[in-house]
This record gives structure tokens, sequence and C-alpha cells, in this order.
């Protein structure tokens, strides 16, 4: 992982740049660091005093889970499986009144790509629950595709007895593509 960080703007500004690349042993496409190459950016702009702005996008690359791993390997399909990946892309506001008091709001949208999908079932494991399907006995590939959008709100108040409170509202939606290219 790698990281650059720059103040613009007559300092109003902060830029981050980075890289990071991951590698897994446990088959020719998860060694190679390049497949999982993962480049990410952010901004922040000081509004005023107590406001600021800020926007990122990024790439992230995830190893699948053990039991896909393990499912994959016991029935000599390795080759079929991927890092997913997730590009997300991101901009909200921020109160700040000194050091005590903060609350932000952000948009945000996730895009997954080689996601395990189930080969028996037809289904994306994301998408997969313990009652719909056994998990984790059937070889899945790396083709599942979907998305995450949604909103964050983030309160944080600290108190003198160093301790505080901390509130979190989400609203998500996520949702993988089927066999019929629509969204489930």
């Amino acid at each position: 992982f790698i990281t650059y960080n720059q103040q613009i703007l007559n300092n109003r500004g902060h830029l981050s740049l980075g890289l990071r690349m991951d590698m897994s042993d446990f088959n020719l496409n998860m060694i190679n660091p390049l497949n999982q190459i993962a480049p990410r950016a952010s901004f922040k702009y000081q509004l005023s005093p107590k406001w600021t702005s800020n926007s990122h996008f990024g790439r992230y690359a995830k190893l699948p889970p053990a039991i896909i791993m393990a499912a994959n390997n016991s029935q000599n399909q390795s080759d079929n499986t991927n890092f997913t990946l997730a590009d997300h892309f991101g901009t909200g506001i921020e109160y700040q009144s000194g050091k005590t008091y903060r609350v932000s709001m952000e948009i945000y949208l996730k895009n997954y790509s080689r996601a395990p999908f189930l080969q028996n079932d037809q289904i994306a494991f994301a998408n997969a629950i313990g009652t719909y399907v056994a998990v984790g006995d059937q070889p899945s590939i790396s083709s599942a595709i979907g998305r995450a959008y949604g909103f964050e709100i983030f309160l944080q108040q600290k108190l003198k007895i160093k301790k505080g409170i901390v509130v979190k509202i989400s609203n998500n939606n996520s949702q993988y593509i089927d066999l019929s290219l629509i969204h489930i």
C-alpha cells in the first residue's frame, strides 16, 4: 500500500491518493497482484471554520469467504476463484463545533464485480441465506455483479468524563444481478 497526501488551495483542501495491491497463493489468478490493483483518492475541502465537504472514490479487493474457497478447492474448482472487486464512490459534508460535537452526512454508491456466484443454485453468494441454500457445499465462479447505495448520518458528542455518545443512521440498498440481468 502506498499513499500520497497534499494540502492544496491555500491549505483549505486536502488531497489523498493511494494504491494498494493484494495477493493470495490460492491460485494463479490471485497470486498476481496486478489482478487486484486498487487505486483510491479522496478530497476534503474546508468550506468554513466548522464546515467541510469531502468526496472519495476507490477500488477495494476482497478475498472470497473461506467457505467459498474451501468448496472450490475440494471440488477442483480453485481456478474459478478471484478476489471480489468493489468500486466505491461517495460525497458528503461535515459540521464540527470545536472538539466536542460532530455531525456528518454522506451518500455513496458501491459497484461489485467478480463476486462469488453459486453454480448449482444459480444465485450470488451475497443473496444466499441459510434457509434457501446449503452454503459451502457447491462450487462457485467469480462472475456475480452487484451494487449498493445509500446514505449515512453520523453524530458524535464527546463528554467531559472521557466518554462520548455516537449515533449512526444508515439507509442502504444492496442488490445483485440474477441470470436475467435484473437487480434482486
